[in-house]
């Protein structure tokens, strides 16, 4: 997979899952100095699965956050 967000590109692979109220990711981030990351969540209020799902959202957030981390420890 290709990361569909505008500002990164990088290979990955993932696989995700949803429930009412609990959003999970799990994936594999291809770089230099490749890591793997699991966030999982649950009791998130929005309920839907459309992609602007505020626990959806919040994962890719958190997940953002960990590649900048990542990047400034190279």
């Amino acid at each position: 997979n290709r990361s569909d967000n505008k500002d990164i590109k990088l290979e990955i692979s993932n696989k995700s899952g949803s429930l009412p109220g609990v959003r999970n990711d799990v994936a594999i981030v291809f770089e230099k100095k490749p890591y793997a990351i699991s966030i999982l969540s649950k009791e998130i209020a929005d309920k839907s699965y459309k992609p602007d799902n505020k626990g959806l959202l919040t994962l890719a957030q958190i997940s953002k956050l960990v590649y900048k981390l990542t990047s400034l420890a190279k």
